[in-house]
């Protein structure tokens, strides 16, 4: 009797811990809503950057324009996977019918003096939920995910900058739920590809390069979950993304309006207006296209090997049609607006000397000599320093003639 006393004692003296506290995932705050246009026809924008002249330049931030907004639209969506392993992989709802072919958008064309830009640049915020180096702690908010079907409204409208600070609008109102970096990436992929659904291996290869095939597919599967979470926020049954055949793709549905993809069709506008002889309605398209840019493309990213080429493709297509451009001002005698297109070019590419002689023959001609001189000297010095090289004859003959006061 006295033994089995001091057995319950010691019983009642113990204490029960449970060694597995299951994560509690955070909700991120309400994204609000954007009103892009409607869509046309799609063709690719790496395609439509390569039919475009080329010229060196680097990007450079501008004074803020008026900016379009498309109009509004309201929509549907569906439904996130269960397990960690099948989180990127489409539900059922999330995938494309096999019998109808995948229909690719583009956006119409909006006036950039219609609708000014919402206030304040959006910012992307990355919440502190899931990351892909954590994929378990998903597990929980993954299973108990209910099944969600696909209402009959109408799909969101997205609208995405890509030059200058990436934003991203849904139903006219800024997205600032975001998924993990790679989530992100992931979705400016998706959206400079959006011609053609892009391989789940592609996508793996570009951002897990060093990866095992079964870790990359992991992280892989959990980014996309964390995307389509970030998205639905206000619009709970609606797929943003869709899987089909081992690959993803933004929702054909949706309406899509990308900045990029505009300032390249207004560009190609503007030369199709240029040689058919319609010299006013082209400089009207150089200069809507113009003021698309406000930036690098995808300035945030400076070491996605993918994104380089097309960023230098834009910029090159942006020097040139400044160089146009104030070529046409300097010939109608507007010296001011030629002096802003000059010093534009000059902000992208400070070795430009075609530009630096366009500034010292307006300034000359305005009647300020020491303006142009000054001008020579920034060329110079710029040629030095960045290049190491000596300013072209042409440039040292238009020196030698503003010293001299003749005519220039």
């Amino acid at each position: 009797l006295n033994q089995h006393a001091l057995s319950m004692l010691a019983l009642v003296g113990e204490q029960v811990t449970n060694p597995f506290t299951p994560p509690v995932p955070r909700q991120p705050p309400t994204a609000p809503p954007v009103r892009p246009a409607a869509p046309k026809e799609h063709v690719s924008l790496w395609q439509r950057i390569q039919n475009l002249f080329d010229r060196q330049g680097r990007a450079v931030r501008k004074e803020p324009h008026s900016w379009p907004e498309p109009p509004q639209l309201m929509g549907p969506a569906t439904e996130m996977p269960k397990t960690v392993a099948h989180a990127g992989e489409a539900t059922p709802s999330e995938q494309l019918p096999t019998h109808a072919p995948v229909p690719p958008l583009a956006p119409q064309a909006v006036e950039p003096a219609e609708i000014p830009l919402p206030s304040g640049p959006p910012e992307i915020v990355h919440p502190d939920t899931a990351t892909e180096s954590e994929p378990a702690a998903q597990t929980n908010a993954l299973e108990s995910s209910p099944e969600i079907a696909v209402t009959g409204q109408e799909p969101p409208a997205l609208t995405v900058y890509c030059l200058g600070p990436f934003r991203v609008f849904q139903d006219n109102r800024p997205v600032t739920d975001s998924p993990s970096n790679k989530g992100l990436s992931i979705f400016k992929f998706l959206v400079t590809h959006r011609e053609r659904p892009v391989a789940k291996e592609v996508l793996m290869e570009h951002f897990w390069p060093d990866a095992n095939p079964d870790a990359a597919r992991n992280n892989l599967n959990v980014a996309i979950y964390g995307l389509r979470r970030a998205l639905r926020r206000t619009h709970p049954d609606y797929s943003h993304v869709l899987f089909q055949n081992d690959s993803y793709l933004l929702n054909p549905t949706m309406h899509i309006w990308v900045d990029v993809e505009e300032f390249v069709r207004r560009h190609a506008q503007a030369d199709q207006c240029t040689q058919t002889g319609q010299l006013e309605e082209a400089i009207d398209e150089y200069r809507a296209a113009e003021a698309f840019y406000q930036g690098e493309f995808l300035e945030e990213d400076r070491y996605e090997d993918w994104i380089v080429p097309v960023r230098q493709s834009l910029q090159d297509e942006y020097v040139g049609m400044l160089e146009q451009l104030s070529n046409y001002y300097l010939e109608q005698h507007d010296l001011e607006t030629c002096i802003l297109m000059a010093n534009k070019m000059i902000a992208v590419d400070s070795c430009y000397e075609e530009a630096h002689r366009r500034l010292m023959r307006c300034y000359c001609r305005q009647g300020y000599q020491h303006l142009a001189l000054r001008q020579y000297h920034l060329c110079v010095e710029a040629l030095a320093n960045e290049l190491d090289v000596e300013p072209s004859t042409e440039t040292l003959k238009l020196y030698v003639q503003i010293r001299q006061q003749s005519p220039v």
